[in-house]
């Protein structure tokens, strides 16, 4: 009976919503914008910029998504992130910085690289 405890949301991140989320699952651009030219052709011509191109350093809206969810996440809620193995460091940081006591976790791809970050809030309840 999980479709009566779930609800799918597609919005411009999470600017059109109010309430609290446990889990917030994202796949935004995390490419740096000056890679976009060199990225493989399959990708290139066929996937839109929008979804590509993640600002200078591929973090910028990855970012925001982060601002935006530290105060709309559960006590105990997650964020998922897909990110590009080269940026884990970067991120891992940016996600302490904007959510301190967050864990982080990093899951591989089946290609065996760094894919997702698992971002675990561990706060007490409000009240």
């Amino acid at each position: 009976n999980v479709q009566n405890q779930v609800s799918l949301i597609a919005c411009d991140l999470i600017t059109v919503h109010s309430g609290i989320f446990d889990l917030i699952v994202s796949n935004l651009p995390y490419i740096p914008d000056a890679e976009v030219p060199s990225l493989q052709p399959e990708v290139a011509h066929y996937e839109p910029l929008i979804a590509l191109a993640g600002g200078l350093d591929g973090l910028s809206i990855i970012r925001r998504l982060l601002k935006q969810a530290a105060c709309l996440l559960s006590p105990n809620g997650a964020i998922m992130v897909e990110f590009n193995p080269p940026q884990r460091a970067a991120l891992i940081s940016t996600a302490h910085s904007i959510l301190p006591d967050a864990r982080c976790k990093v899951i591989k791809d089946l290609a065996g690289f760094d894919r997702l970050l698992v971002i675990e809030l561990e706060k007490p309840p409000i009240g």
